[in-house]
């Protein structure tokens, strides 16, 4: 069975593909299954770019004979890295390529072992360029999954180099916002009222003990007031429904406790002086909020420090705390829905005022500074 997986040539026709699809039902052995994989699915892919329609077609099916033997075995590994530069170094990439090698690169990534991880935070940072929005946010949920096993030694150029995207100042742009939008993610989303709903007749429900026997024995339940559960969702602080939803899908997880824990990896990776304080101040500002103690205490172990080098006189600054504290304006709604944010709440408004007060601009801003 090793010998086969040796032969693999690009690009793969109807004839080796058919080929190598009776090995991959015919392997009883996960190790076997892996192996084949390991060089059969990055040559597939990329053959998918060349090849005819029939061909697609045979594949998908191959693809999903994959998907199934890889979902229930949590043990077998998938090429990450061999993907990944398929993805990050091939300039003609189709989407129909993309989309299968970013799903196995999802799918496969969190299997890895944690050093291994790391050490494709490089090449992560290196595929983002050039490709759409929910690619992009995908590929920096798997980076922030890895900034929890990362140690950062501060104050050393070697973080800058692999981490600061000093090259890319958009993809830096782009990743600290997303960085900012984890921390912002709440931990409770939706809370049920009970409602009160009764149905006017025209005789009014009294209670039976309090009423005659007759009408003990006659009267139905329609007669009684009925409680209803009505679930409702709150606004979102700082957020829109639209980016809450695009955020928690790029993380893969909805356990509280793993996003507290993303957001303190957060932290502790921008507490290595990696990025300029003007950049990641509203990271740790917004962090002090937080309702998970463990946020804020990784948040207020620096602070002081950021506050002290930020000058709050800025315009930059200034526009970014009324856009936290009020919303986004009526101006931006109009021009974009992606970058609506709704008003804090209390929380953290109580952690802006103090800089909205230290500054003598924001006093001068209007109609931000009636409202």
């Amino acid at each position: 069975m090793d010998n086969m997986n040796d032969d693999v040539i690009y690009p793969l026709d109807i004839s080796s593909l058919n080929r190598y699809f009776i090995q991959l039902i015919s392997c009883g052995d996960d190790y076997q299954f892996q192996e084949i994989i390991k060089t059969f699915l990055p040559i597939l892919i990329r053959s998918i770019e060349v090849q005819t329609d029939d061909f697609r077609k045979k594949a998908v099916e191959v693809f999903i004979h994959i998907n199934k033997r890889v979902k229930a075995r949590s043990e077998i590994q998938v090429p990450v890295r061999s993907l990944l530069e398929i993805f990050t170094t091939s300039t003609q990439c189709s989407p129909f390529a993309s989309n299968f090698s970013i799903m196995y690169i999802k799918m496969g990534f969190m299997r890895l072992k944690p050093d291994y991880q790391i050490e494709l935070i490089p090449l992560l940072f290196q595929s983002l360029t050039n490709r759409s929005t929910s690619h992009q946010e995908l590929l920096m949920g798997l980076i922030v999954y890895a900034l929890q096993y990362v140690k950062i030694i501060p104050n050393t150029n070697e973080n800058i180099i692999k981490y600061g995207l000093t090259d890319q100042p958009i993809i830096r742009n782009l990743f600290l916002n997303f960085l900012l939008n984890i921390i912002l993610l709440p931990y409770k989303f939706e809370e049920s009222k009970p409602r009160n709903t009764t149905k006017t007749t025209q005789r009014t429900y009294v209670e039976p003990s309090q009423a005659p026997v007759d009408e003990v024995l006659f009267s139905t339940m329609d007669d009684a007031p009925s409680k209803e559960a009505e679930v409702f969702k709150q606004p979102y602080p700082c957020m829109n429904e639209q980016l809450y939803n695009r955020i928690t899908e790029a993380i893969q997880t909805d356990d509280l406790n793993q996003v507290e824990k993303l957001k303190v990896a957060i932290l502790k990776f921008l507490n290595g002086n990696i990025y300029s304080e003007n950049d990641i101040i509203f990271h740790f500002v917004l962090a002090t909020a937080d309702s998970r103690y463990s946020v804020v205490l990784a948040a207020e172990h620096d602070i002081k420090r950021l506050t002290v080098a930020v000058d709050w006189n800025s315009m930059q600054h200034i526009q970014s705390l009324f856009e936290f504290f009020l919303g986004t304006s009526k101006i931006l709604k109009q021009q974009n829905e992606d970058l609506i944010r709704n008003p804090s709440n209390t929380r953290i408004r109580l952690k802006l005022y103090p800089y909205l007060l230290k500054s003598r601009t924001a006093s001068t801003i209007f109609p931000h500074a009636i409202q």
